[in-house]
């Protein structure tokens, strides 16, 4: 993620906004994923 923001895909039927979280290529990297949820939900 290197700290960027997320691009937001516009869905207008859609009634939530999924974010990524974790690294997908290190699946067993819980404690970064953590990390990377806490930050995405400081901006909520």
């Amino acid at each position: 993620a290197a700290f960027r923001a997320q691009t937001r895909v516009r869905n207008p039927e859609g009634s939530y906004v999924l974010y990524k979280a974790g690294d997908v290529w290190a699946g067993r990297n819980v404690h970064a994923a953590m990390f990377d949820a806490a930050r995405i939900c400081q901006r909520i």
